[in-house]
């Protein structure tokens, strides 16, 4: 954790420097809870604070549940003419500012998602089944191993998995239990995907999704509020801790999560070195996609140490 007396440094020796604390302070948020004396520096700092930094220092803020913070930062920056656009790229932060006005019916579903419990009747749900994750990699082509895929009681698959095509239920199965959603824009809405499944499940802390992914999350909650299952923030900071990855995948995220919550598991469709630096393949689309923010052979170096392939 960087020192208080660093910090005020870096925020007011430049722009630049303040920008980089900044980023540093989003970052190691997601590990670990940031000490309230030291968002105080950025509180008294403000006036130096790009709006974006502001509206991050009171998103922060609420997260420790320092409302009035929060509110006071806001309130104090409004006559900045671009902090309304980074407001509502901040979920948690657009919400407070909607707490004392007819809430919108976004705004109202978010509150609704955040006060939700079904992480509770996942984890039982979870508990002392047989568990199988199932990745998109093409590594499983061939191996016929959908039969044994099916026999387990619950079976997890992943963003725009596709087993409509009948060649591949013999090597990837046909059951689905449990979708996992990364909760990004380019993930397609299937209500039939849904109405089959036990629970969806989002692997992001809420706190840091935009309102344009937030959209995607909305959708669904709307659909089926009670199967929507999302890790509560000291859940997504424990797996961040575990991880000496920026930004994890969801597949290493949900395995490391089973991992840590000793729950026994198997797992196949994933191999990652098989994967070029930059794009992605799968199972159902042999076709290169370009980009992605996963490093796969640092996520290859993860994958090595957890137990269970099938």
């Amino acid at each position: 954790m960087l020192p208080g007396s660093v910090l005020s440094y870096l925020i007011k020796r430049s722009p630049v420097l303040c920008a980089l604390a900044l980023e540093l302070v989003r970052t190691i948020s997601r590990f670990k809870a940031i000490p309230e004396k030291l968002l105080d520096i950025f509180l008294r700092e403000q006036a130096i604070l790009p709006s974006y930094g502001i509206v991050s220092i009171a998103g922060l803020f609420l997260q420790k549940g320092n409302i009035e913070k929060a509110r006071d930062l806001i309130q104090s920056s409004l006559h900045r003419d671009d902090l309304n656009a980074c407001i509502k790229k901040n979920v948690s932060v657009s919400s407070m500012m909607h707490e004392d006005l007819a809430l919108d019916d976004e705004v109202n579903l978010y509150k609704s998602m955040l006060e939700s419990d079904t992480y509770t009747s996942f984890c039982q749900y979870l508990k002392d089944s047989s568990i199988v994750v199932v990745g998109n990699s093409p590594c499983e082509l061939g191996k016929g191993k959908g039969k044994s895929i099916d026999q387990y009681d619950v079976v997890m698959r992943f963003n725009n998995f596709n087993l409509g095509i009948e060649e591949h239920r013999a090597d990837y199965g046909s059951k689905t239990s449990v979708w996992v959603h990364s909760g990004v824009v380019d993930v397609v809405f299937d209500p039939a995907v849904v109405d089959a499944v036990d629970y969806v499940v989002f692997t992001q802390e809420m706190h840091y999704l935009s309102w344009a992914h937030l959209q995607t999350v909305l959708e669904l909650y709307r659909y089926a509020p009670d199967k929507v299952v999302f890790f509560p923030g000291e859940v997504c900071r424990t797996i961040y801790s575990y991880l000496p990855l920026l930004l994890p995948s969801s597949g290493i995220k949900v395995l490391s999560w089973l991992t840590l919550n000793n729950l026994k598991f198997k797992y196949c469709g994933f191999k990652l070195i098989d994967q070029v630096e930059g794009t992605r393949k799968y199972y159902f689309n042999q076709k290169t996609q370009q980009g992605t923010c996963h490093i796969w052979y640092k996520e290859a170096r993860v994958l090595s140490k957890i137990s269970g392939v099938l």
